[in-house]
C-alpha cells in the first residue's frame, strides 16, 4: 500500500522530469542548435563521471570515516556538482555562443529537441540521486510507481559499462542505498558458513 508521503515523493519526481523537459525544451529553443548541443553534452559527462567514478570516491570517504550508508550518495552528488560546474566554467570560457548559426526554424525546432532531451538526462540524474539517498522508507523514491521514468534506461545501460561489479550496481539500479534491518549500508555480501556481513573494503 503507497502511504500518502510515498505517493507525494512519485509526484514529485514526476513533475521534476515534466519542469525540467519543458524548462530545457524552453531553453533550447531559445538559445539554439549549438548550445543546445553543448549543453547535452553537458549533461551527459556529468552524470557519466557522477556513476562511474561514485564507487571508488566512496571507498575513499569511508576511508575518512565517513559512515558507509552516506558516502555512496555524497560520492554521487560530490561528483555531479562538480562536474557540472567545471564544464559550465570551461564552456563559457572556450566556447561562443554564435559559433555556429542555422536557419531561424532550424535553431528553434532543433534546439528546443535538443533541450527537451538535456531535460530528461538532467532529470535522470536528479531522480538517481533522490533514490539513492539513505531516506526512510516512506520518503524513497520508488522510480516503478513514476510516470516518467526517463533515468531507468540511461542509468542501466551506463551501470553496465561503468560500473563492473555485479553487487555495486545491484545497489545502484535498484536505488537501495540503506539495507531494511537497520544496518545501514547495503551488505554486498554475507558469507552463507559463518554469517559475516561484507561491507564496501576501505581503499
Amino acid at each position: 500500500m503507497t502511504t500518502p508521503i510515498a505517493g507525494l515523493m512519485q509526484s514529485l519526481g514526476d513533475l521534476i522530469v515534466i519542469g525540467l523537459v519543458l524548462g530545457l525544451g524552453f531553453f533550447g529553443a531559445t538559445s539554439g542548435v549549438f548550445i543546445a548541443t553543448v549543453t547535452a553534452m553537458h549533461a551527459l559527462i556529468t552524470f557519466v563521471m557522477a556513476l562511474g567514478f561514485a564507487q571508488p570516491f566512496a571507498g575513499l570517504l569511508v576511508s575518512l570515516d565517513m559512515p558507509p550508508m552516506y558516502a555512496f550518495p555524497a560520492a554521487f552528488g560530490i561528483l555531479a556538482v562538480g562536474t557540472a560546474v567545471a564544464l559550465r566554467l570551461l564552456i563559457g570560457h572556450y566556447v561562443r555562443a554564435d559559433a555556429v548559426e542555422f536557419e531561424p526554424i532550424i535553431e528553434k525546432v532543433g534546439g528546443g529537441l535538443l533541450g527537451a532531451v538535456t531535460g530528461m538526462i538532467v532529470a535522470g540524474t536528479l531522480l538517481v540521486a533522490l533514490s539513492i539517498m539513505p531516506l526512510p522508507e516512506s520518503l524513497r523514491l520508488d522510480a516503478t510507481a513514476l510516470r516518467f521514468d526517463v533515468g531507468g534506461g540511461m542509468l542501466r545501460t551506463l551501470a553496465r559499462v561503468a560500473v563492473p561489479d555485479p553487487a555495486q550496481r545491484k545497489i545502484l539500479l535498484e536505488g537501495d542505498a540503506v539495507s531494511t534491518d537497520g544496518d545501514g549500508w547495503k551488505l554486498v555480501a554475507i558469507d552463507e558458513q559463518t554469517g559475516k556481513r561484507e561491507y564496501p573494503e576501505k581503499p
